[in-house]
């Protein structure tokens, strides 16, 4: 955020980020920042991705929506997010549809 610190949405769907962008996602996220909408959908980010993920959704103080969608999060990814969302009282859409959550993943979160 320290080139584009006023950024309010940042789409980046299907393309291909992985575990790797989405550690330097979070630490993008827990730099501050304005950043109220981030759609990482289709990215492979999988349970590593979505723990990397975590410490910057819970460091964010004005992300309102998050999605996730098609990143084959499973179990260990909804147990690694599920302590971060309440940490992020801005966030009021989280979007995780076409995952393997199941119904283990979604009673964590």
């Amino acid at each position: 955020w320290r080139v584009l610190p006023a950024l309010r949405s940042l789409g980046l769907k299907g393309t291909r980020l992985g575990s790797t962008g989405a550690a330097c996602m979070a630490r993008a996220l827990s730099s501050g920042g304005q950043l109220e909408k981030l759609n990482v959908e289709s990215n492979h980010l999988g349970d590593k991705g979505a723990a990397a993920l975590a410490s910057g959704i819970s460091a964010s103080r004005s992300l309102v929506e998050l999605r996730l969608c098609g990143n084959g999060i499973g179990p260990a990814g909804a147990k690694a997010l599920a302590p971060a969302l309440p940490a992020c009282s801005s966030l009021a859409i989280l979007a995780l549809s076409y995952n393997k959550l199941g119904p283990k993943g979604a009673r964590l979160l």
